[in-house]
């Protein structure tokens, strides 16, 4: 049975969540934000990407993840996250500095991963600043703790996958505010994620809030 439920992140969505999707701003007191998201490492070329098999550090599969969050105070949000690499858990998010259009937080949480049956936790120091009523640029310095699903060329079973160890990068990303589509979709981040690694060069990846 515990194999069974292994497959579905394996087969499908198996890879390092490392990324923020959050800019530094929050959502406001008494607000609730839905959204969801993708990331994929990305590789230059062929030959980079077989090096990396050979040196044990390819990721092979995209992530897929979503948080609730809610506007805690003028300040601060709490939520709920679930990743297929990272896990399930609480987050939250305190905005320490605001000179309009300029906002830093810190964004932290932990997470329990079912399938490499581990805490996972994240600290992220994040720098926003608005250009417009429906553009926020970002960026963020990044530290999580999360299974290391890097693999060779030579493996095939990630069932066994158990260890867990600190990932660092730089994030920086833009965030769309305050529109809809289809009375649904009401805002989305691009986010681009250098992990301070040499493979992958990048994680590149969307959100999408509801």
């Amino acid at each position: 049975m515990k194999r069974f439920f292994l497959l579905i992140p394996i087969v499908l969505l198996n890879s390092c969540f490392f990324g923020t999707f959050r800019t530094a701003e929050p959502v406001g007191a008494g607000n609730v934000e839905k959204s969801v998201w993708f990331n994929v490492p990305l590789y230059y070329t062929r030959d980079y990407r077989e090096n990396a098999k050979k040196e044990g550090t390819f990721y092979p599969k995209a992530n897929l993840g979503a948080m609730l969050n809610f506007g805690a105070a003028e300040n601060m949000d709490f939520g709920v996250q679930f990743d297929f690499s990272m896990g399930l858990g609480p987050q939250v998010k305190y905005r320490f500095l605001h000179y309009e259009p300029v906002s830093v937080a810190l964004g932290t949480g932990f997470a329990y991963n079912f399938f490499a049956e581990g805490f996972s936790w994240n600290v992220d120091l994040l720098l926003s600043g608005a250009i417009s009523p429906y553009t926020v640029l970002y960026s963020g310095l990044l530290l999580h703790h999360a299974p290391d699903y890097r693999i060779s060329a030579n493996e095939e079973d990630f069932s066994n996958i158990s260890d867990f160890r600190n990932f660092f990068g730089i994030a920086v990303g833009v965030a769309f505010r305050n529109f809809r589509i289809a009375s649904l979709i009401k805002g989305a981040n691009m986010e681009v994620v250098f992990p301070i690694d040499q493979y992958p060069p990048f994680i590149w990846g969307f959100n999408f809030c509801f």
